[in-house]
């Protein structure tokens, strides 16, 4: 029997190493990282299974030994001379070799093969972020490799499981155990392998799942071997039952479920200091622990019958992979359960969005604004410093052949451009200087493209990825208007001119595409935010800005100048020639009126005659006397009475009779 189990345990340490050179193999043809950590595995077992040939080994002596000795001692007892023992003989040769081998050698071991699991697994561990996945070609091949690997790991550790229960094969537990996991391994990346086959766009996220799984068993069975060893020293030799302490008791899971019960019976034991395993209420516990266990999966199998769709989603029922004709509204539906049917949600009452350009993220749900949000300048670095867009430029081009330059406003033939680290180009020894101008200019646009859903099986099952194919269209799109778009537009009050521009060609396309069958989206809203030229020129192009906002100063200051000035002189013209037209009317009605009064005079002098002469005399020296101090003399003759009339003058004078009075004569 000893030499059954010694020559099982060379067999699967053989097809083990086997396995083990052709996964590794496969893992650097393939470069998943999946296939290396079953590599590392296989590795792993194909140690644990020599290590446990080699203990077999001493066994099969120990057993082959005892029965040399038990015959000799029957030869002996049956002789009439028998030899006296020797005292410095020393018997049982391999059953010594077997004690210090299990004294030192095992628990040397043990602590080496924790510490070779903590070792690969840390060593694996960076290689994960850096993951790139398996090929689709590739996948086809490892599929067939990580099946077949799998069901020989599987049946050989099955047959040394099953040998495993008698006494004399109990060693073959732990190859057995650490083979049915390196079985379980290679499964799950064979899982990893058939999504890639089938959906290669979720290809990295599988295989990097499997190589996590894989390496936090690396690490959990490391931590056990090396709880196992210093355990060890603890663990009560009396009474105890045979168990190699390379022996882990995570795989001895794999090889024979019902020592989880046993462990547990043996620990309830130890603890009360008494058999309770032994107890009714414990068998019955023990006997209904499975169908308890059974029937909660199964109750949590009958919950994939129930379909939950969110206020802002729709549904769509798949049975078999195929989408039924109805959509599913918000609320909780009946559906038969997984895999017979699988409700696809999808955002269809969401206002979904794109971004393109630097700081872009894909994000479906609302836009999540961080409490710390730092204000930026252009010259600061934010890690944009290669994501440009190309645009036009006004500017003239000034050719060093003598080329005419072009005419503001007109589009200019871009010719090519030198990359923006590269140097300028040198003058010639002529003094013909390279171009002063360059007809495209670099900048920096984060574009966001807001959208719904308007038909979700177009948006679902048309196209592999609808909202990749969205974005690159509005990447596409935007660079198209952008190259004849001038920068200080786009910086300018023309921006949203430029945005809706972009929305009605991206609106279009989508509808357009796949012979007109349309994307199933609706483009509401495209908005180019954090426009900025490149930071190597931001400082130079701040200079321009602000001698182009000096000069908006000062001709803002010259307009206000002129429209105060001007208007002012337009007044003061406007009241000096009035004040020349009232003095032109003012002399001329003066003089009109002088004339006037000389032919009134002049037609009362010849009505008058005499007495009109004494009259102007007399009005004249009143005049004329009027400012004056004036005496009156009176004479001594009391004969004359003189009569002074102090009263206003009611009467016209002569001098002021119209022309009209000698008509009425």
């Amino acid at each position: 029997m000893a030499v059954k189990a010694e020559r099982l345990g060379l067999l699967s340490t053989i097809v083990t190493f086997l396995l083990a050179g052709v996964m590794y193999g496969f893992a650097r043809w393939s470069g998943g990282v999946g296939p290396l950590v079953c590599a590392a595995f296989l590795s792993l077992a194909v140690f644990l299974a020599a290590f446990a040939y080699f203990h077999l080994r001493l066994v099969r002596r120990k057993v082959e030994e005892g029965l040399e000795d038990a015959e000799l001692r029957e030869k002996e007892d049956s002789s009439l001379f028998v030899a006296p023992p020797e005292e410095n003989l020393e018997a049982f040769t391999a059953e010594h070799a077997l004690s210090q081998f299990e004294r030192y050698l095992v628990p040397g071991f043990t602590i080496l093969f924790a510490a070779l699991h903590l070792f690969l697994g840390f060593v694996l561990m960076p290689g994960l972020k850096d993951a790139s996945g398996i090929s689709g070609e590739k996948s086809p091949a490892l599929l067939a490799l990580l099946a077949s690997v799998a069901f020989v790991l599987f049946v050989s550790g099955k047959i040394q499981a099953a040998i495993a229960g008698e006494r004399d094969y109990r060693l073959l537990i732990a190859p057995a155990g650490y083979q049915l996991l390196c079985a379980a391994i290679a499964l799950l990346n064979a899982l990893a392998a058939i999504v890639t086959h089938f959906k290669h766009d979720r290809t990295v996220q599988l295989d990097t799942l499997a190589a996590w799984i894989g390496i936090v068993v690396l690490l959990l069975l490391g931590v056990e071997y090396l709880v196992t060893a210093v355990l060890e020293i603890y663990r009560p030799r009396i009474g105890a039952e045979a168990r190699a302490l390379y022996e882990s008791r995570l795989c001895e899971l794999l090889a024979r479920p019902r020592s989880l019960f046993q462990s547990i019976a043996q620990a309830v034991d130890y603890q009360f200091g008494f058999q309770v395993s032994e107890t009714w209420f414990y068998q019955l516990v023990e006997r209904a622990v499975l169908p308890l266990v059974g029937a909660q999966l199964l109750g949590l199998y009958l919950l994939s019958c129930f379909a939950f769709v969110g206020p802002d989603e729709v549904g769509i029922r798949e049975r078999f992979g195929r989408p039924s004709p109805q959509t599913l509204s918000s609320g909780a539906h009946l559906k038969f359960p997984w895999p017979i049917d699988k409700v696809r949600k999808l955002p269809g009452k969401q206002a979904l969005r794109v971004e393109i350009g630097h700081g872009a993220h894909e994000d479906t749900g609302e836009e999540e604004h961080s409490a710390d949000e730092r204000v930026l300048l252009w010259t600061q670095s934010h890690g944009h410093e290669n994501d440009f867009w190309l645009m036009a430029s006004r500017e003239t081009t000034v050719e060093p052949d003598g080329e005419s330059p072009a005419q503001p406003g007109t589009p200019t033939t871009a010719k090519p451009v030198q990359a923006a680290s590269s140097p300028p180009a040198p003058t010639s020894s002529a003094g013909s200087a390279a171009p002063a101008a360059v007809p495209v200019n670099l900048v920096a646009i984060h574009a966001v493209v807001q959208y719904h859903i308007t038909d979700v099986y177009r948006y679902a099952y048309g196209f592999a990825d609808a909202q990749e194919l969205l974005s690159n269209l509005a990447h596409r799109l935007t660079l198209k208007r952008l190259v004849a778009t001038d920068l200080f537009d786009l910086m300018g009050d023309k921006r949203l001119t430029i945005a809706d521009d972009i929305r009605a060609a991206l609106q279009k396309s989508a509808d357009a595409i796949d012979r007109g069958r349309g994307l199933g989206v609706g483009v509401d809203f495209v908005g180019l935010e954090n426009v900025h030229p490149p930071m190597q020129v931001a400082a130079s192009f701040q200079d321009v800005i602000g001698a182009l906002e000096q000069k908006e100063t000062s001709l803002q200051t010259a307009r206000a100048y002129q429209n105060e000035s001007v208007p002012k002189a337009d007044s003061e013209r406007a009241r000096r020639i009035a004040d020349a037209k009232g003095y032109q009317a003012d002399k001329e009605l003066v003089a009109q009126g002088e004339a006037q009064a000389f032919v009134n005079q002049l037609a009362a002098y010849h009505a008058g005659g005499k007495v009109y002469r004494y009259r102007a005399y007399l009005d004249h020296l009143e005049r004329s006397l009027e400012s004056n101090r004036k005496y009156l003399v009176t004479t001594k003759d009391s004969r004359h009475v003189t009569i002074l009339n102090l009263e206003d003058k009611l009467r016209p004078d002569l001098l002021d009779l119209s022309a009209a009075t000698p008509a009425k004569e």
